[in-house]
């Protein structure tokens, strides 16, 4: 199926086709398995176009979200310049560490 055709479908019609081709695409395999499949590059040829065609669904409900306006309220509360922030826990110096090692060792 080209592009162009696929362009033309409306979603609904687009997702019924994705449904025909995965089931088309199981016969095919279960095909492959009995070894009656005779044309395997028809497994990829299918897979692609599901693949387009699922491409082609996302790109036209990412345009329709894009076009209305969407309101995003903040719910993350703000931050107070008088409090201090989290305190880290405090780790030994490297330096330190060698030095008791060495000891240790003497």
């Amino acid at each position: 199926m080209k592009t162009q055709e696929i362009l033309k479908l409306n979603p609904e019609e687009l997702e019924n086709k994705v449904d025909k081709l995965k089931q088309e695409l199981f016969d095919l395999r279960f095909q492959l398995a009995l070894g009656k499949l005779t044309n395997t590059a028809k497994i990829k040829k299918l897979k692609k176009t599901i693949a387009r065609i699922k491409t082609i669904l996302t790109q036209k409900s990412n345009q329709q979200t894009a076009t209305t306006p969407t309101f995003v309220t903040s719910t993350a509360k703000p931050v107070l310049s008088n409090q201090s922030p989290t305190p880290q826990p405090t780790t030994p110096d490297l330096d330190d560490t060698v030095e008791t090692i060495k000891e240790e060792q003497q």
